[in-house]
């Protein structure tokens, strides 16, 4: 039960932050922001939205934040108090990251956890620091300097996740 729920939260926790990359200037010629929606769905559940800002024209994400919903019966805990209990520790990762924000909201049969990374005021050696999972080393061997697009969208398509249109996703059937 552990492990299945350190898989859930690995696995939000690594689409928080997902693939780093070591290019360190952005055209400042791009000024206009755009969004990239994804969303892993699983039918009675989760569902996990992801949604990334960029500068329109490069590869450098500039916010990342994501809306999950999950099921109690997918941690395998009856109900608000006892999941809570159960994803505490995860929880208080993300709390005091600088440029991170992460709240959990419990209702009668799931949460929903946001998080929202602002890359603009993170630094990316705190956020390895306190969040393990993730890695820095880029396969060169060097330090990232930013969130790549490009590598974030390779990983989600790997890990199941669909690439959507604003407004179209998927709705998990709750309550």
């Amino acid at each position: 039960m552990k492990k299945k729920l350190g898989l859930i939260l690995g696995l939000l926790a690594a689409t928080v932050l997902l693939v780093l990359t070591t290019q360190q200037t952005v055209s400042a010629k791009s000024s206009r922001t755009q969004a990239v929606y994804y969303q892993l769905f699983k039918e009675n559940a989760a569902d996990i939205r992801l949604t990334y800002y960029h500068l329109r024209g490069s590869d450098r994400v500039t916010k990342q934040v994501s809306e999950s919903q999950l099921t109690y019966s997918a941690l395998k805990v009856a109900d608000a108090a006892a999941a809570k209990e159960k994803i505490a520790d995860e929880a208080q990762k993300y709390q005091g990251i600088t440029g991170v924000k992460e709240s959990i909201e419990y209702k009668d049969t799931y949460l929903i956890e946001k998080v929202s990374v602002d890359y603009t005021k993170a630094n990316l050696n705190e956020l390895a620091k306190k969040l393990p999972e993730i890695k820095l080393d880029t396969p060169s061997g060097r330090k990232a300097t930013y969130i790549s697009l490009k590598k974030s969208e390779q990983l989600l398509k790997k890990q199941g996740y669909q690439k959507v249109k604003k407004g179209q996703f998927k709705k998990l059937a709750v309550e």
